[in-house]
């Protein structure tokens, strides 16, 4: 099982510290570490691809863990987000979000369907 941390910034005029120090601090304070960090510069606008989600999400296996800051990391719209945290489950793959405090299991419980 693998954690993964995805920060995303739009500009480079923005830097993905403020995140990485967020996440670290979740990792520890969870007892888990961060296996690899997936840096991006690219405003929501781009594509997905460009974005680097296709390709992270080709990456995550079952029991595989994806966290992020806040889900506007992930998409640009809640449509969007929503599409990306189904298809997440579809593999099983778990996602913790900070600022709205989700946790979810990579199965599609009551939390999941909120």
């Amino acid at each position: 099982m693998a954690t993964i941390a995805y920060l995303r910034v739009s500009t480079s005029k923005q830097d993905v510290d403020r995140q990485e120090v967020q996440l670290r601090q979740y990792a520890e304070k969870q007892g888990f570490s961060v296996d690899e960090w997936v840096r991006v510069t690219a405003s929501t606008r781009k594509s997905t691809a460009d974005r680097g989600l296709d390709a992270l999400l080709d990456q995550l296996q079952a029991g595989d863990r994806l966290l992020v800051a806040e889900l506007s990391r992930l998409g640009r719209s809640l449509s969007q987000v929503v599409r990306i945290v189904e298809e997440l489950i579809s593999r099983g793959v778990g996602l913790h979000s900070l600022k709205e405090g989700m946790r979810l299991n990579g199965e599609m419980d009551m939390t999941a369907k909120v």
